[in-house]
């Protein structure tokens, strides 16, 4: 029988790039502290929503895109700026914008949760 060591045991067999326990962690500790900070759902999902939301939808896809928009069908890459990259790059500063927005808005009701000054004090 094949004798299995502590090593085998705690050998999760992923080898990911960047991956460490102080960054998993971090990942953990940042989950924990923004669920004690922000106890209601409903505004930690409207944050959340607002950051993701926005990247998922203009900033991550025209970031692909511009990576790949360079290169012609013959393996080479042009340099400078097409209007395909005009309109990606346009596409990129709406996200942000929309992201910025959100998150503002969305760290304005958590305020406002806490210090009482909405409108009838409940949001």
């Amino acid at each position: 029988p094949q004798q299995i060591t502590e090593e085998d045991l705690f050998q999760d067999g992923l080898d990911i790039e960047g991956d460490s326990l102080l960054m998993r962690f971090t990942l953990v500790f940042l989950t924990y502290a923004s669920a004690m900070i922000v106890p209601q759902l409903r505004l930690l999902i409207a944050l959340g929503g607002a950051i993701t939301g926005s990247m998922t939808s203009l900033i991550i896809p025209p970031l692909l895109a511009l990576k790949f928009v360079s290169w012609k069908e013959d393996g080479s890459s042009s340099e400078g700026w097409s209007w395909w990259s005009m309109w990606y790059g346009g596409l990129i500063s709406v996200g942000l914008v929309y992201a910025y927005i959100g998150t503002a808005a969305s760290i304005r009701d958590i305020i406002e949760v806490y210090t009482g000054s909405g409108e009838d004090g409940s949001l």
